[in-house]
């Protein structure tokens, strides 16, 4: 009767436990730790561009120079808590305590959606919740937790989208959700071109994929455009969201880059120049290095990716001195196998999972382009938690059918 009685609990309530898990294991670790200094690099940025706003020194690093260094999202939300509460980095990993929690609600929702069952949806919100890098990168100050939740919400927002009922409401809704993910990290600006592939894939209409696509473009468009305008106006240059994609190609292709990114305090920091113009300097010497060596642009991708999957890799830190590294590394190779399984499992619902495919696809295309690490492979954990949830399930039902029939057999064989 307990047994049944928990296993009713789990099964309906889920929308309620699940969340609590990922809230309860992220205060933990937050209380255990604590955070009294800033021990990594974006993380000091992010908190000086947020004390000089709360200080009305405007988006800068030093006062009198606005910067367009950063996406301004996440420094602006810093800004909000710090002129509410104080200069405590305790709220801030409160809010991303509470932010990672709603995340693994998403997930089940999404799985439920995909699936069209609870338990896989159930068993990949949970993997989320449990997933140890996901737990630290909450007592960051990165930007990684609060983009995972809208990158989530948006890509709910698109299978609601195809769901049949209020396209254009959730196609409005998908671009609000794609524009302030933009405004978090730019990564997906182009992304509108993928979604319209994956809207005529699923509703086999163009001129319906290209209406619904076109207008979360316009909408992701509103809600950055005010930004792109005051880069506009302080620089002068059209820089849509922030101007540091030239460094990043420039430091992913460096002679000497090795997959991941060359190490800033190696590269020349152009100190005379504007970051718009250190932007373009760093853009025009990467691209001359990836025309006059193709072979080494081509036998880095690997590499890339290698480090964009791996789940020790720093950006440009090397990999992190970990004692037992090496059951980390055979725990996510078996991780990977069964993601791979999963996803082959899903080939015959493509249309659906498509959208999952491309969500993938795209960051990891980014990183064959610039360089990979731990940090942005952590934007397709969701998605490989769906696909390893399948295969997951699929084992257990079969173990519990197989001591079942066993189980049986022993009472036929006492009678």
């Amino acid at each position: 009767m307990k047994k049944w009685r928990l296993w009713t609990f789990l099964n309906q309530w889920w929308w309620l436990w699940v969340p609590a898990l990922g809230v309860g294991l992220r205060l933990a670790y937050v209380l255990l730790t604590g955070k009294s200094e800033l021990s990594w690099g974006d993380e000091v940025t992010y908190d000086l561009l947020a004390q000089n706003l709360v200080a009305g020194h405007g988006y800068c690093f030093v006062p009198g120079r606005p910067s367009l260094l950063r996406a301004p999202l996440y420094p602006f939300l810093l800004a909000g808590l710090y002129a509410l509460f104080g200069h405590h980095y305790t709220v801030v990993l409160g809010v991303q305590v509470l932010v990672g929690g709603l995340s693994a609600l998403v997930v089940a929702m999404l799985g439920q959606r995909l699936f069209g069952e609870v338990v896989p949806a159930v068993v990949a919100g949970c993997l989320f919740a449990c997933h140890p890098l996901l737990i630290f990168a909450t007592g960051l100050l990165y930007s990684e937790t609060l983009y995972l939740f809208l990158l989530l919400l948006f890509t709910f927002s698109c299978l609601k989208m195809v769901g049949g009922l209020g396209r254009k409401g959730w196609a409005v809704v998908a671009g609000v959700l794609l524009g302030t993910s933009v405004l978090m990290k730019p990564n997906l600006l182009l992304f509108p071109l993928a979604l319209v592939f994956w809207l005529w894939f699923a509703l086999q209409d163009f001129r319906r994929a290209l209406v619904l696509g076109g207008l979360v473009a316009l909408v992701m468009a509103a809600v950055v455009l005010p930004w792109t305008f005051r880069n506009y106006r302080v620089s002068g240059a059209l820089i849509p969201v922030s101007a540091n994609a030239g460094l990043n190609l420039w430091q992913g292709n460096h002679p000497d880059a090795e997959g991941a990114a060359y190490p800033l305090d190696q590269v020349d920091p152009l100190e005379d120049y504007s970051e718009v113009e250190r932007d373009q300097i760093y853009r025009q010497w990467a691209l001359q290095q990836i025309r006059s060596d193709p072979k080494r642009f081509l036998t880095l991708i690997p590499l890339k990716v290698g480090k964009f999957f791996a789940p020790l890799e720093t950006s440009n830190r090397g990999r992190l001195p970990l004692r037992f590294a090496f059951l980390v590394d055979w725990g996510w190779a078996a991780f990977l196998g069964l993601a791979a399984w999963g996803l082959l499992r899903t080939v015959s619902r493509s249309r659906e999972w498509m959208l999952i495919y491309l969500l993938i696809l795209y960051p990891v295309g980014l990183a064959t382009v610039f360089y990979g690490a731990t940090r942005y492979g952590m934007v397709v954990y969701p998605y490989l938690f769906l696909f390893v949830a399948d295969p997951l399930v699929w084992v257990a039902r079969r173990l519990g059918d197989a001591l079942e029939a066993r189980r049986f057999e022993v009472c036929q064989e006492k009678r």
